[in-house]
């Protein structure tokens, strides 16, 4: 940890080499316990079932991954901030902390100013084929360069088009050890009730020269620092304006402005850890990142977020990175997003008659349906690494009992369905005054949500639903 676990700053995160477990405030965790850092070592192979079908299953997903637009493409040339287009166009892109989902200058900011401008090479995870990761210049010296994220919080949301002032604070939070959302999603808290004289913070959206001493002052709890670094859900309760605090669960959220993109929002909502793009199962990837899977409309949208979270879940619990996953879009959709063909898929996964089957298959297993997924070579994988029957149903599964178990640690916690929610900006105010369906219509989508999930309107796991996972929520509530 660096000096923000130190000193407890509630999104403190842990790092390893260029590597960081950013979000939820681990490293307040460890700071707290006096725990600077955890060592691991060894030298012994896993055991693998079957090594010559995990060696041909691999090479045969690395040459998939390699041939996909978006894994093999989009994300290598441009890294994650080659969204940034895609998200303006979509309206997506957070704005004056979320006020708006476009921002004018965002091609200063986008994956392909970096590249042209200030990408020295890509690098990725160990024996990755993707390698979307950015290796930057600063003062000489190759060094990370932030992810979409970073750039599109601490840069439009702040309204801000400086593109290496955000390289430079994405350098300073990964030594100071800070997760970079949180860290700006407080800032864009603070600028607001700065605008609106709720809190005389002195920050200003649009103005920048203070940024590398704040985030000095918040890791080390000095001057309004002390308070920043308490999260935006701490500042909201004491200063006002939780209507506009972006926060769900008391985590930040990412830089995806969820109106335009209804089934982001409730994927927001319900995410067991809060405000996270990822937990809340992505479902960006079909509304304007890859697909256009109609991205204001409820239809579908609760479906495609259970599946995505459980399958996310899965693939987390197995140590894959989850780029991995968007290689089931088919390339052609990608490629050729306005063609006929593209366009009747897009409606057709916004139909009923595919939500409803959604809902038919999740409620399958194994045995019903004993098939691996095209593009989702996961389960297969896994089956040759451990010699287990793993099937797409099984992974899916794996996925929902992970997802129930997280929730019923929540509601161990005292979480209710009342904390599943966002901020009154996102579900009462038009992001687009000349759009009406621009806000998230979240009621009607957690409630289809809950339906879908076997939990009860309170946000509770039904006992019908524990017993088919094979969990017991007495173990839990006691």
């Amino acid at each position: 940890i660096g000096p923000a676990g130190e000193h407890r700053v509630k999104y403190a995160n842990l790092t390893s080499g260029e590597r960081v477990a950013g979000r939820g405030g681990t490293g307040a965790v460890l700071g707290d316990k006096n725990v600077k850092a955890i060592v691991a070592r060894g030298n012994r192979k896993p055991d693998i079932a079957n090594p010559e079908k995990t060696k041909q299953l691999t090479k045969n997903w690395v040459a998939a991954l390699r041939k996909h637009p978006f894994c093999g493409e989009r994300l290598p040339k441009y890294g994650t901030a080659g969204l940034v287009r895609s998200m303006q166009k979509g309206h997506t892109l957070a704005t004056k902390n979320f006020a708006a989902g476009q921002y004018d200058n965002y091609e200063a900011i986008s994956g392909e100013t970096l590249s042209a401008k200030y990408l020295i090479k890509n690098k990725g995870c160990m024996t990755c084929p993707i390698q979307c990761g950015r290796q930057v210049g600063r003062s000489g010296k190759a060094i990370k360069g932030p992810e979409l994220e970073t750039i599109g919080l601490w840069g439009p949301n702040l309204l801000n088009s400086d593109l290496q002032a955000i390289i430079e604070w994405n350098y300073q939070m990964d030594e100071l050890g800070m997760d970079t959302i949180s860290a700006a999603g407080c800032v864009a808290f603070a600028m607001e009730l700065n605008e609106k004289g709720l809190w005389q913070s002195g920050l200003e959206f649009g103005v920048t020269d203070q940024i590398p001493q704040v985030l000095h002052d918040i890791a080390y709890r000095r001057g309004i620092g002390d308070e920043l670094a308490e999260g935006t859900r701490y500042l909201s309760q004491k200063y006002g304006g939780s209507e506009f605090a972006m926060q769900v669960k008391g985590m930040e959220l990412s830089a995806y402005e969820p109106r335009g993109a209804v089934g982001q929002g409730l994927g927001y909502a319900v995410s067991n850890r809060g405000g996270d793009h990822l937990n809340a199962g992505y479902t960006m990837i079909y509304e304007g990142l890859a697909m256009n899977v109609k991205p204001r409309k409820v239809q579908a949208k609760a479906e495609l977020t259970v599946l995505n979270q459980n399958i996310m879940e899965a693939a987390s619990a197995a140590g894959s990175c989850l780029f991995t996953l968007y290689a089931f879009v088919p390339g052609f959709l990608i490629k050729k997003p306005h063609s006929v063909i593209s366009r009747v898929v897009n409606a057709v996964m916004a139909s009923s008659l595919v939500a409803a089957t959604l809902r038919l298959v999740m409620k399958a297993n194994d045995k019903v349906l004993p098939i691996h997924m095209p593009g989702l070579p996961h389960s297969q994988l896994i089956s040759a690494v451990t010699g287990m029957r793993v099937k797409f149903m099984t992974l899916c599964q794996i996925g929902e009992r992970g997802y129930n178990l997280e929730r019923l640690y929540n509601v161990k916690r005292g979480l209710t369905a009342a904390d599943d929610r966002l901020p009154g900006r996102l579900v009462n105010e038009l992001e687009d005054p000349q759009l009406p369906d621009s806000k998230v219509p979240l009621a009607i989508l957690k409630r289809k949500y809950y339906r879908i999930r076997g939990w009860d309107q309170s946000g509770v796991p039904l006992a019908k639903t524990l017993r088919r996972l094979g969990l017991v929520l007495r173990d839990f509530l006691i």
